[in-house]
């Protein structure tokens, strides 16, 4: 700026306040202890129970054993392997009647957050369940998670899942699973789930999702609220109950 331009500027008048239209305003409306009083503050508040309600409604509270009523391990943060490791090891631990329980919950709520129908899933003939984590594939990629139920007739139903807290997707990590659950003895694509699970899916690689349109996605809220609703509390534990909610920490903390 020159030095005549900061000469001129001495002499430029600021913008008059208009206190006319803030009287205008005052006779309009009322004073400020009015027009901070009413209406709002003439609304009762709402009953504390109407919240608690519309939570219980959301999130199926009154499940006995709700992972919400336990309180998630703060003494460490959980990185994505610790996570999905801990989750198949719930899956996998106890008796075999256990395991299917849970391996079968889990796999339903994958279903449903595919939008898939369960009806599969009702079989009796339950001959194996499976939970893996970080399974190695023969070039060195990982699948998160990897859940199985097989049959007596030597025929499965499976889902992979694809388990991300802040990291985005690489180019052909997708793909790579999906031709490993392809060539998986036992498996077909009508029984099978690809199911991608972020904290924010928005957060994902858009292109990629698009180059893969056989995997949903959908967030971790969506898949654990699924699997608390189709856990069955006989089948749980606290400990298994602390570790999910811990899960809900750490996607949403």
């Amino acid at each position: 700026m020159a030095a005549g331009d900061i000469a001129r500027l001495a002499g430029h008048a600021s913008p008059a306040y208009d206190g006319a239209a803030l009287a205008r305003a005052v006779r309009l409306f009322g004073g400020n202890e009015r027009m901070l009083s009413t209406p709002l503050n003439a609304l009762p508040p709402p009953s504390p129970t109407q919240g608690r309600a519309a939570l219980s409604r959301l999130f199926g509270l009154d499940r006995p054993g709700h992972c919400f009523t336990m309180e998630p391990h703060r003494w460490s943060v959980f990185h994505e392997p610790q996570i999905t490791g801990g989750l198949v090891h719930f899956l996998s631990d106890g008796p075999a009647a256990r395991c299917q329980a849970r391996t079968l919950a889990l796999l339903r709520a994958a279903f449903r957050c595919a939008g898939r129908s369960c009806e599969r899933l009702e079989r009796q003939d339950i001959a194996h369940a499976l939970a893996e984590a970080e399974l190695r594939l023969d070039n060195g990629a990982r699948i998160d998670i990897l859940v199985e139920l097989g049959f007596d007739d030597g025929s499965c139903a499976g889902a992979v899942i694809e388990a991300k807290f802040g990291a985005d997707l690489s180019a052909n990590q997708l793909q790579c699973y999906q031709h490993h659950s392809e060539e998986r003895a036992g498996w077909c694509p009508e029984d099978t789930v690809l199911l991608v699970i972020a904290p924010h899916p928005r957060d994902l690689c858009a292109k990629v999702l698009a180059d893969n349109s056989e995997w949903t996605v959908q967030s971790w809220w969506t898949l654990l609220d699924a699997f608390e609703r189709e856990l069955s509390p006989a089948d749980d534990c606290e400990d298994f109950a602390r570790f999910r909610r811990t899960i809900w920490e750490r996607a949403y903390r």
